[in-house]
């Protein structure tokens, strides 16, 4: 004589083998994302930078002035565009522009840094700070930021940052210790990603919505769309992320829409967070090993980020929406340095900024006698 199987009996079977199913493939995307490219340790690499020989010193700086050499000093093609004025750098009144440095348990902060093409330039630099019971906070910090550069000890841009410090501090090392010079937040971890990775991720996921309310272009970003809303390919989104010379079809004409960093900040975030929103809709487990398998070819992680952990963040911010991230803008006025390359000054503390949205990271200026 048969038994039969209570449904109760058989849904309990059904949830233990989805749960089999689930375990293999979350098993899968761990040992995938395992193999992942690893590269350093932000919070050790100010001691690192402070042992470099003054000779290894004097190689970076030839290098970078090489670099800087072969780079567009000025946004081109936009019209009425008046070069800002030259001034003697650092500018008198914007000297005490560096933040206090914060207590590191205030919080955890990661890095988020697109390469260029050659890998020695950072074509997009993002701050995440994220602190208990608090929404995330994100801080793009433009590539012609003006700073001091803790190897070189000498002004450059921000991106430069990326070339390294000899063989002892790596690009994404050296970056992190001028953010965290700049901020007064100590990097805890960063993640770099190939730009040509951030297309594969977009193609990976099957492309992501976008609507542009006008024709597009921009010819050194390889840019040229129409307008209206569409599924777009990762070449489409990557050519979006970095266009720093956009042009609108407004009105039977084509204008210019803005230069340098800020319009690109936009693009960036807004496609980040598309790109996540689409990874978070997965339904396929299947799909996030693809994800990660690309991921795994194009992204390098701090050794300070074990993979628990940065599974841990994603899936804590998988719902998250653009609305419920605090968004920091740094204050800043454009210039030209005296060989003509364009920069942006600060011309804020990044902690005054800061203490606006998160009034107990405030440090007050000490005053004179």
């Amino acid at each position: 004589m048969r038994s039969r199987v209570s449904t109760k009996q058989m849904l309990i079977a059904f949830g233990a083998l989805i749960g089999l199913v689930l375990a293999f493939w979350a098993g899968r995307i761990f040992v995938t994302l395992g193999s992942v490219e690893r590269e350093g340790d932000p919070v050790a690499a100010p001691q690192q930078v402070e042992q470099v020989s003054d000779s290894v010193r004097d190689v970076v700086r030839e290098e970078i002035q090489e670099q800087d050499a072969v780079e567009d000093t000025l946004p081109d093609d936009l019209p009425d565009f008046e070069p800002p004025p030259v001034y003697e750098l650092p500018s008198t009144e914007n000297q005490n522009t560096v933040s206090p440095p914060l207590p590191d348990e205030m919080f955890e902060a990661i890095l988020l840094i697109g390469a260029d093409e050659s890998g020695l330039r950072a074509d997009a630099i993002i701050l995440v700070l994220i602190a208990d019971g608090e929404d995330p906070m994100l801080v793009s910090i433009p590539r012609d930021l003006y700073l001091e550069n803790p190897c070189t000890q000498e002004y450059t841009k921000i991106n430069a940052n990326l070339n390294g410090c000899g063989d002892s501090v790596s690009g994404p090392e050296l970056l992190s210790v001028a953010v965290a010079q700049f901020t007064g937040v100590e990097i805890d971890h960063f993640v770099v990603v190939d730009f040509e990775g951030f297309a594969d991720a977009v193609d990976a996921v099957g492309g992501i919505d976008w609507c542009f309310e006008y024709a597009v272009r921009d010819v050194k970003a390889d840019l040229d769309e129409p307008a209206g809303c569409r599924v777009i390919d990762g070449d489409t989104a990557l050519a979006w992320a970095r266009s720093r010379s956009t042009q609108i079809l407004k009105d039977g004409e084509w204008q210019g829409v803005g230069a340098s960093d800020f319009t690109r900040q936009e693009h960036q975030q807004e496609l980040l967070f598309q790109l996540l929103r689409k990874v978070a809709s997965f339904e396929s487990v299947g799909a996030l090993q693809q994800v990660a398998t690309t991921a795994v070819a194009n992204v390098t992680l701090s050794e300070s980020l074990s993979i628990s952990r940065l599974v841990g963040l994603a899936w804590s911010n998988r719902d998250i929406r653009p609305e419920s991230v605090v968004t920091i803008s740094l204050e800043m006025q454009p210039a030209t340095t005296e060989s003509g390359a364009w920069v942006l000054e600060p011309t804020k503390p990044f902690n005054d900024l800061l203490a606006e949205v998160y009034p107990a990271a405030y440090v007050p200026v000490a005053l004179g006698p």
